[in-house]
């Protein structure tokens, strides 16, 4: 047990290091997002997308993190702009999908992360979308805000129809929980491609409550995108129950159970945390905003 907590407390103090180092060149290229509309016309990742890719692999790397990650979207559906809607069960979502997702998107997501430092500053200042959802009102105009990007941009958004982490283990199609209402609403008003993504395994790895991650082995599937003249004639419900039903069906094929894995490689010295540290903040942060805030209605 002592072994282990210095273990991870090296990996630790490297991945503080290695984060500084890291966002610190992210700010300085922040600019560059300015020039994003020019690379979408010719339909080139600007700068500001292939550093997010590269940061979200090597904070996965330095976790310890394996991704499986498997994509039933061609080459031609990748090039329009979509709705990316992920199950949702652990702080390694966004880094999985920011590292394997073949379609550039915004993430929208709650404030506090938005006030991570450093990570969540440059979030928002490259224009991913926070959303306020202890205000039905702010809720509405964040998500209408995202609807404007797909339009206005042809940018793909990404966001969790579950709303937030669930606290038990992604084991099995049960513990997804009840689908907020916002995505749908926003992909009937688009009427953009939906993308489900089932992530299996990064909430056994590292889920709610816990401050630091494990290693071992995480699915990731991108299933076939849903067309527009699929749901467009549906009612919003029956929306929410189409992209579940898919992913519930996905799930039935995975492992039952993410093999956790317990390895000392040398080379894990900087594989070490990267997000371990602002994470410590931003759960003590989410924990007291969780306590204090009224999270208002299922919208």
């Amino acid at each position: 047990m002592v072994d282990s907590l210095a273990w991870r407390g090296v990996r630790l103090v490297v991945g503080i290091i290695f984060s500084f180092m890291w966002i610190s060149t992210c700010v300085m290229l922040t600019f560059l997002h300015l020039l994003n509309p020019i690379f979408h016309k010719f339909m080139i990742h600007s700068p500001t997308e292939i550093i997010l890719v590269w940061w979200c692999t090597s904070v996965l790397k330095f976790l310890g993190v394996d991704v499986v990650c498997e994509s039933e979207v061609t080459h031609e559906e990748a090039k329009k702009t979509s709705i990316m809607m992920y199950s949702h069960g652990s702080n390694l979502d966004p880094m999985i999908i920011g590292a394997t997702c073949p379609v550039p998107l915004y993430y929208v997501a709650k404030i506090p992360l938005f006030r991570t430092p450093l990570i969540g500053w440059w979030g928002f200042l490259t224009g991913h979308i926070p959303i306020n959802r202890a205000k039905l009102s702010h809720a509405i105009m964040s998500l209408e805000e995202a609807g404007d990007k797909i339009v206005r941009d042809s940018k793909s958004v990404s966001i969790a129809p579950e709303g937030t982490r669930r606290r038990s283990p992604s084991l099995g199609s049960e513990h997804l929980l009840p689908f907020k209402k916002g995505a749908f609403h926003m992909a009937l008003k688009v009427k953009a491609p939906i993308i489900p993504c089932v992530i299996h395994g990064a909430n056994e790895l590292w889920g709610p409550g816990t401050k630091f991650s494990n290693y071992g082995t995480v699915y990731a599937r991108y299933l076939k995108p849903i067309q527009p003249e699929e749901y467009a004639h549906l009612p919003l419900e029956e929306v929410q129950k189409l992209v579940r039903d898919r992913m519930i069906d996905t799930y039935k094929d995975l492992p039952a159970r993410t093999e956790i894995r317990k390895e000392r490689m040398p080379g894990t010295l900087f594989y070490g945390i990267f997000f371990s540290c602002i994470f410590l903040a931003y759960d003590w942060w989410n924990n007291w905003a969780l306590s204090t805030t009224y999270l208002g209605p299922s919208y």
